[in-house]
């Protein structure tokens, strides 16, 4: 039976979307109609979801493009993408209105680019009386005047929003071509960021930028160019805030009228006019951002004068219009498709924290707030004649029922092998520690110190980690990596964390770069679970900056090249990066690097001679920031604002102070604890680390306050019986969680009536439901469904599913 109904719809498929052309597994095509065909020539779409509502803009006309052709602009609107009606037409008397792009401003209006053509009676463009414009509309049916913007016979493409900030590409073609971006803060005002991006000799055109999680920009660029071989081809560019650097790399096909997303988990999905043997084609197609080669993905029911696509994601599915003449004249169409990896996440029964967005789909009256770390005091001097006023580069690790801190010992300014060593302290509740005395090494004639590693290059920034990779040697059990870069980084071993040897006769990693200088602070390793690799974060000092890469090995020998991982923001330098997976969810990676701000000053200059010795380390400031990662190549960025900051004490508004420690550890006697390690007082002779508190998990939270207000969660497929929280509430506050189907209709048993108020501050509460059996999800085990919390005066930090 099963192979009956499935044969059935296979056939209706087949009998629906005649031209559709599926070239891989990874989209799905669910619908295609056509929604509009009622002038003689209907072309040049976009859309966007505004304010509850589709908005479809595209150009009507008697033609292509001829003269005395004056085309307008038609905007239509729908509630659910299936019945649509018109609520503007835009125009320019005696003008051809052409390519109407649509965004959303910062501001929340509706956002219409478009071009007005001036052509001649011999069909002549007339590029110097042709210009670009903005129509600007709160409601998306009453639209302002037409208001000229950027240069004239500049033709402004598309605006493309990261925050407050728009960027446009302007280009003109022909024998004046010349690329021109903009940035604009309304939509209405342009102002010029760069009056040149492409590479030279190539002929401007058509794009489609987007933005990742991070701020990187991505660029797809047409080329029309036929006497210069394959330059017809187009190219994609990327750039890092602020976005002045452009990298340009070649595609291998020629395309047309590109438009461009980015999917949730980061991949580039394009789609764009094919120039195939047997006619144009719109189509879907995947692009890798490393070399900038395309698969493609799905070709749409298309032919001849097509593509010109909009594309919008909307909760678990992806919308995109687009024009063709397949079917006679050219109409307007809108394909719904669904993406199997945007639709759900597999999460098991892995523990979720709001670290980020990803698995969140829309925020009703609630807040995303990242947490304060309380302050608890100093636990531990650097008062040893090796220790001394530069001490630095803590690691904490928790293992088995000790706490193991290691750190740098340099009573100078001075980096060399004679005077930096590692030191060791253990704990074993991990706020009062003690320096053991070992014999291991006689230095500045000290026999008996807590010194485990002298006179070798790992002491400059020795950084260790317990191996959880399974089948570790158990002498090696610990490991740790160091050096500088003149000799590489090195790897040490051990196997109880205190007496350590040199791993190989060289170093394990090499950074060859050519251009500054790699591994001047602390570079952190461990085993990712999640990934199956080590993973090495590292520093490099770069175009004037120190900045955080990425490098991966199987095996410590073989790395893959190296990735910045997170675009700086302006002026700021990134130092110790402290990156380690979270030992409650391993799949997730914190992060806390030091914000570093040279040359900016927070005291007096008397004040701070008085405090630090050495000129060298009195006129900076620093503090740290939050940082997550779901064990991809890049960090996410949620929260712009400080982590820990300097506070009120003179003494760390001084140059390097502020680093926090390498280490995430849970407190030994209260499992709502976990601490963190804060170096205060760098160059002083105060120096010491202090101990910083949060909540388990609580590095950030999902907030409500007296108004209530709802989470949704994207589609997961999960494994388990129960779902437990960990949160807290007011007396007066609750929350409540509905289980419900993609899409939003409640699961029987499962709603937001039948669950048990939740009330007070649990780590792992289980949430029941009167209306199911026992509160049992096993029925429910592998099917995609939404989480939904309704909250009050409470704060969610994160959910589990469990046996």
């Amino acid at each position: 039976m099963k192979r009956i109904s499935f044969f059935i719809l296979y056939i209706l498929i087949i009998l629906t979307f005649p031209n559709r052309e599926v070239l891989c597994e990874e989209l799905q095509l669910l619908e295609v109609n056509k929604i509009w065909d009622r002038a003689n020539h209907n072309a040049f779409t976009d859309l966007e979801y505004f304010r509850g509502r589709w908005y479809c803009a595209f150009r009507e006309g008697k033609t292509h493009a001829q003269p005395n052709d004056y085309g307008k602009v038609r905007v239509i609107e729908s509630r659910n993408g299936q019945e649509w009606e018109s609520v503007a037409l835009l125009e320019v008397e005696n003008r051809d209105l052409r390519d109407a792009k649509l965004s959303i401003t910062p501001d929340g209006n509706l956002l219409l680019n478009s071009w007005v053509y001036n052509v001649d009676a011999n069909g002549e463009e007339r590029i110097d009386t042709s210009y670009s414009v903005s129509f600007i509309s709160k409601d998306g049916r009453n639209w302002s005047q037409a208001k000229k913007i950027g240069d004239s016979g500049t033709w402004i493409w598309q605006t493309s929003w990261i925050k407050n900030t728009g960027l446009a590409l302007g280009y003109r073609g022909g024998s004046k071509d010349k690329t021109v971006l903009y940035k604009t803060k309304d939509g209405m005002e342009y102002n010029t960021l760069l009056t040149h991006i492409r590479p030279p000799g190539d002929k401007s055109n058509e794009h489609a930028l987007s933005f990742d999680r991070n701020g990187k920009a991505y660029m797809l660029l047409r080329r029309d160019n036929p006497q210069a071989g394959n330059a017809t081809n187009g190219l994609l560019g990327t750039s890092d805030y602020p976005y002045i650097d452009w990298e340009w790399k070649r595609m291998p096909i020629r395309i047309g009228g590109p438009a461009m997303v980015v999917l949730p988990n980061g991949r580039l999905l394009a789609c764009v006019r094919r120039y195939l043997s047997g006619g144009n084609k719109t189509e879907l197609g995947f692009i890798d951002p490393d070399n900038g080669d395309y698969t493609p993905a799905l070709r749409l029911p298309s032919n001849g004068d097509t593509s010109y696509a909009g594309m919008v994601i909307q909760e678990d599915k992806l919308w995109v219009s687009y024009y063709s003449s397949h079917q006679s004249k050219s109409a307007i169409y809108l394909a719904k498709l669904k993406i199997p990896s945007l639709s759900q996440s597999v999460i098991g029964q892995r523990r979720e924290l709001f670290l980020d967005t990803e698995l969140v789909s829309s925020v009703e009256g609630l807040a995303h707030e990242l947490k304060d770390p309380v302050r608890a005091g100093n636990c531990l001097p650097f008062d040893k004649p090796w220790e001394g006023v530069f001490a630095g580069y803590p690691t904490v690790i928790k293992d088995k029922k000790i706490y193991h801190l290691y750190y740098r010992g340099l009573p100078v300014a001075r980096h060399t092998e004679e005077v930096e060593v590692t030191c060791h302290a253990t704990s074993i509740d991990g706020i009062n520690w003690h320096k053991p005395e070992y014999s291991i090494y006689n230095h500045m004639g000290f026999s008996k110190n807590n010194i485990i590693l002298a006179r070798h290059p790992a002491c400059h920034n020795f950084s260790p980690f317990v191996d959880l990779r399974p089948g570790v040697e158990p002498n090696e059990r610990f490991k740790a990596f160091g050096g500088n870069d003149e000799n590489g980084l090195f790897l040490m071993v051990s196997a109880d964390g205190v007496n350590w040897s040199q791993k190989g006769e060289g170093p394990v990693f090499r950074d060859d770069f050519k251009n500054g200088w790699a591994f001047d602070s602390q570079n952190v390793g461990f085993w990712s679970e999640a990934e199956e690799a080590y993973i090495l974060y590292y520093r490099r000092f770069i175009s004037g900056l120190r900045k955080v890469y990425r490098v991966q090995s199987s095996d410590l020998k073989s790395w893959t090249s190296p990735k910045d991982t997170l675009a700086n923001l302006p002026g700021e330098h990134l130092y110790t990066n402290q990156t380690q997976p979270y030992f409650r969810a391993p799949h997730m990676y914190v992060a806390f690097p030091k914000r570093f701000f040279p040359g900016k000053v927070a005291i007096d200059k008397q004040v701070a001679e008085s405090l630090v010795k050495d000129p060298n380390y009195r006129k900076d400031t620093a503090d740290t920031i939050f940082l997550s990662s779901r064990s991809q190549l890049e960090f996410d960025r949620t929260f712009q604002t400080g982590f820990v900051r300097p506070g009120t004490g003179l003494r760390d508004w001084i140059s390097r102070s502020n680093a926090l420690g390498l280490g995430v550890v849970p407190s030994l006697d209260d499992p709502y604890q976990m601490y963190i390690y804060r170096l205060s007082h760098y160059g002083q002779e105060s120096a010491h680390l202090t101990r910083y508190v949060l909540r388990t998990d609580g590095f950030a939270s999902i907030s409500a306050n007296s108004t209530p207000g709802i989470l949704t969660t994207t589609p997961v497929v999960f494994e388990g019986n129960s779902l437990e929280l960990n949160f807290e509430t007011s007396a007066g506050g609750n929350i409540f969680v509905e289980i419900v189907e993609p899409g939003g209709n409640p699961i029987p048993g499962f709603s937001k009536e039948d669950c048990v108020e939740l009330l007070g501050d649990h780590l792992s509460r289980k949430v029941h439901w009167d209306g199911s059996t026992k509160s049992s999800l096993s029925k429910l085990n592998g099917k995609p469904i939404q989480l939904k919390f309704y909250m009050q005066d409470a704060d969610l930090y994160s959910y589990k599913f469990t046996e």
